[in-house]
């Protein structure tokens, strides 16, 4: 039983340090994906300034986005009507 109350503080630690990795992370996927909205948008406009540089996201597909390679979308499409929105 003393073993188990000496654990606890240091699993409750582990998880509030989880829940702060899964909340970093989720920030910057966001981050990222706001981004690359930026991105298509001023691609879209014909901006003279294009945000590449302003994410990881953004920089590996740079290439892809700025017209000099081809690019494929794949999208998942469910039969049911449930996967459909109204």
């Amino acid at each position: 039983m003393v073993f188990t109350l000496l654990l606890l503080p240091y699993c409750f630690q582990y998880y509030r340090f989880l829940q702060d990795t899964r909340k970093k992370e989720a920030t910057a996927i966001n981050q990222s994906l706001l981004t690359l909205g930026r991105v298509i948008t001023a691609l879209f406009e014909h901006a003279p300034h294009i945000p590449y540089r302003e994410s990881k996201l953004t920089r590996l597909l740079q290439e892809s986005l700025g017209g000099k390679a081809k690019t494929c979308i794949i999208a998942t499409i469910g039969p049911c009507m449930s996967a459909t929105e109204v």
